[in-house]
C-alpha cells in the first residue's frame, strides 16, 4: 500500500450515514419555521465533517439570527443524538470497508469524525468493529485537532499518512496537518466534488475497494 497509516472519517466512508443525519437533523428543528430548516438542511448537507456543536451554533447565527434560549441548544441537540444512535445501530458498512481493514494493521488505523465521540465509540462496540482501530476520536474537539494529536502522540510520518473522507471538512483537516487526502465519492453528501479534486491532484476513489484494487495491482 502507498500509506502506512490510515485515518478515516466515519459517515459516509466506514458507514452508510449521512442521509440518515440529514433526516435527524430535520427531524431535530421540526419546531423552526419549515422554509428557513429547509435552507440550514442544504447548507448542512455541503458542511459534512464539521461537528454538530458548530452546526447548531450556525443554526443560530447565521440563520435564526438570534442567541439560544436557556437549554434550547441542548434540546436539539439531544434529540438529533438520540435519532443518531438509532439509526447508527442499523446502517450498513460502506462497500469495501472490511476488505480494506483486513489489509492495514488495527495499529494503523484511526477514525476522526465530526460525529460526538462517545457516541461513536459506543456504536463500534456494539458493533463489534472497535478492534480494527487504535482509536476513535469525535466531537466537541475539532478533527483537525484531533488528526494533530494522533500524529503527535504517535509519532507518525505525515508523508507515510492519509485521511481518507467525503467531504470539504476532511479535505481542509488533512490539509491543515500537511497529509494526504483521499476523496471517498460513493457514499458522500457532495459526490459532485470529485471533478474538482481530481482536477486539484487529488486521489479521489467511489469506495475503499479501490484502494483494495490497486493495492493488488
Amino acid at each position: 500500500m502507498r500509506y502506512r497509516n490510515y485515518i478515516f472519517d466515519c459517515d459516509g466512508v466506514l458507514l452508510d450515514s449521512n442521509n440518515f443525519k440529514l433526516t435527524a437533523m430535520r427531524l431535530a428543528l421540526s419546531g423552526y419555521s419549515e422554509n428557513l430548516v429547509d435552507t440550514f438542511i442544504e447548507y448542512f448537507r455541503n458542511n459534512f465533517g464539521k461537528s454538530r456543536y458548530h452546526h447548531i451554533t450556525v443554526f443560530f447565527d447565521e440563520f435564526l439570527k438570534r442567541e439560544s434560549l436557556p437549554d434550547e441548544k441542548q434540546q436539539i441537540l439531544d434529540l438529533y443524538a438520540q435519532k443518531c444512535r438509532e439509526q447508527y445501530l442499523e446502517c450498513n458498512v460502506c462497500e469495501g470497508v472490511f476488505e480494506l481493514l483486513e489489509a492495514i494493521p488495527s495499529t494503523n488505523c484511526w477514525i476522526v469524525s465530526g460525529s460526538d465521540q462517545d457516541e461513536l465509540r459506543e456504536v463500534f462496540r456494539a458493533r463489534g468493529l472497535e478492534n480494527y482501530f487504535v482509536e476513535i476520536y469525535g466531537s466537541p474537539t475539532r478533527k483537525s485537532i484531533n488528526i494533530q494529536n494522533i500524529i503527535e502522540s504517535s509519532n507518525l510520518i505525515k508523508s507515510e499518512t492519509c485521511l481518507i473522507g467525503d467531504a470539504e471538512g476532511d479535505r481542509q483537516a488533512a490539509e491543515e496537518n500537511g497529509i494526504d487526502f483521499i476523496f471517498c465519492s460513493g457514499y458522500s453528501n457532495t459526490p459532485e466534488l470529485a471533478a474538482n479534486y481530481s482536477n486539484q491532484g487529488y486521489r479521489v476513489v467511489e469506495s475503499l475497494l479501490q484502494i483494495i484494487t490497486e493495492k493488488q495491482s
